[in-house]
């Protein structure tokens, strides 16, 4: 090992180190294409989350704001295989109205914070 590799590894070894995999949703090649899906794209997410497989997920808007059809899923998987299959089981893409890529990431740093009212037990995040 490299005298960097030791230091990143010495630096990084007690922070958090959670695996996860980003699978981004291209921009479609029209967004009339994408409508048909928006449906059963919802139901499919949803089901993951239930599921436990879904980190997050949401659209990208371009830089003046506007959505253009690109999303992001943030999956919890074994493998890169594993989490490609869940993307493509997305009707969005197995219909192959958005291209799929799929990156591993590592979660290192940040915050969540919740906040827990015991009256009517009501949880939010408040970050």
């Amino acid at each position: 090992m490299s005298g960097a590799d030791q230091t990143i590894a010495a630096r990084t070894k007690s922070l958090l180190g959670m695996q996860l995999w980003l699978v981004h949703f291209d921009k479609p090649e029209s967004l009339d294409a994408l409508y048909p899906h928006l449906e059963g794209h919802f139901e499919y997410a949803l089901g993951l989350e239930r599921d436990g497989r879904l980190f997050a997920a949401g659209p990208i808007r371009n830089a003046a704001g506007e959505l253009e059809g690109q999303g992001l899923f943030i999956l919890r998987a074994s493998t890169r295989d594993e989490a490609m299959a869940l993307a493509m089981a997305d009707p969005i893409a197995a219909a192959g109205v958005r291209k799929v890529r799929v990156e591993h990431w590592t979660v290192n740093l940040g915050t969540l914070d919740l906040r827990l009212r015991y009256s009517d037990q009501r949880l939010a995040i408040t970050g």
